[in-house]
């Protein structure tokens, strides 16, 4: 009878976590305000191809056509340029996107070819893409293709908050340099709420604007796991000097903030 009743309560909770996460009802809400210049905005046309439903006589998948948002921005980063898009799925269905940029110079030739892609973007979210080809260009065009998702939606459910403003704190400088030298240090504080009842792995780029904001820094990509219905707080460091007083940059004294540019969301 315990037996029964331990794999009874097990069942529960994993059926529990598997109603929550495919409901998906939009919980993301991104950082609002960052963009307010964006360089073009466009209403996208998708078709999204339902594979493994409603097959017709000739074998070919049912398509359902829906709208995309998206709005770009091209910044100018240590030489080269760069592209923020800021996606948002106007349709009613849960899709896994592909994304392609086309780069091109002066003379509208494509000089470079860039691809992202997301699983699980659900209906009504809402999502940052990076896009750095390490080169400069004059123009891009972008394009999704769309696919019916009928897995989990977890990346909806992950909430960001900024905190606060910067901070100073003495931190390490350079742990994979051997330096463990305590310096002035400059941070800002995430909050990353999981929403989801089940554990998640995800794995992000904070992209961080000055107070003119411009471009002030690109961090590494990461990966964190965040336990069901839990808050963390990430810190970044924004900037370090080796003087003994740290003197706040110029472009930092004022309302900077922070872009989270997500690149997927899994079940841990």
């Amino acid at each position: 009878m315990k037996t029964l009743k331990t794999t009874l309560h097990g069942f529960m909770i994993t059926l529990l976590c598997v109603l929550l996460l495919c409901g998906c009802d939009s919980g993301y809400k991104p950082i609002e305000g960052v963009i307010s210049d964006y360089d073009d905005e466009s209403k996208i046309q998708v078709d999204i191809d339902d594979k493994e439903t409603s097959k017709t006589s000739d074998n070919s998948a049912e398509q359902t056509t829906g709208e995309f948002s998206v709005k770009a921005k091209k910044y100018a980063f240590e030489g080269n340029d760069l592209l923020i898009l800021d996606i948002h799925n106007q349709t009613n269905k849960n899709c896994n996107i592909d994304i392609t940029v086309n780069y091109k110079d002066e003379s509208g030739n494509v000089v470079k070819t860039e691809k992202q892609n997301f699983t699980g973007f659900a209906a009504d979210y809402q999502n940052y893409f990076l896009f750095m080809p390490g080169i400069v260009f004059a123009d891009y065009e972008y394009k999704i293709d769309a696919a019916k998702h009928d897995g989990d939606c977890p990346a909806q459910n992950v909430v960001f908050e900024k905190s606060g403003g910067w901070e100073e704190v003495p931190m390490r400088a350079n742990y994979k340099n051997y330096d463990y030298t305590v310096y002035p240090t400059i941070i800002a504080k995430t909050k990353y709420r999981n929403n989801n009842q089940c554990s998640i792995v995800i794995a992000d780029i904070q992209i961080i604007l000055d107070k003119n904001g411009e471009i002030y820094k690109v961090c590494e990509k990461t990966e964190t796991m965040i336990s069901a219905a839990t808050d963390i707080y990430k810190s970044t460091t924004i900037y370090f000097t080796k003087e003994d007083k740290l003197t706040w940059p110029e472009e930092l004294d004022g309302d900077c903030a922070v872009i989270i540019a997500v690149q997927s969301v899994t079940v841990h």
